[in-house]
């Protein structure tokens, strides 16, 4: 799960790191700046929905183990990854619903691509 976490950080990093950049290539009328942001920041997107497929087939516990490595956490730390992780963590939880297991896939699926739409709304 350490592996999880360096990622999670990334993700984190990216996302803060991006949005910074991006209000700065505004302020400035850098256009081809902010292409270059957009990129990055589907890239980061790219790889948060890649650790959570990596949760689903290359973890033992799976979705469950990661949900679960989750609520072991300290407090602060669940705050700062529902705050910067949401769509991930939304993903988590809603795995955790007592649904059929395609059901919860095809929530998962429409999350993901929600994701994309609204990164790609943000250029």
């Amino acid at each position: 799960m350490s592996l999880i976490f360096v990622a999670m950080g990334v993700v984190i990093a990216g996302w803060a790191l991006l949005t910074l950049t991006s209000a700065s290539a505004e302020l400035h009328g850098r256009h081809g700046l902010r292409t270059i942001v957009l990129v990055i920041w589907l890239l980061v997107v790219v790889t948060g929905w890649s650790v959570f497929t990596y949760l689903v087939y290359g973890t033992p516990g799976g979705l469950d183990g990661a949900w679960q490595w989750t609520l072991d956490q300290p407090v602060l730390v669940r705050v700062a990854m529902w705050l910067f992780l949401l769509p991930y963590m939304s993903g988590l939880w809603i795995w955790q619903f007592a649904w059929v297991v395609w059901q919860k896939t095809v929530a998962i699926v429409l999350l993901a691509v929600a994701t994309f739409v609204l990164s790609l709304k943000r250029g």
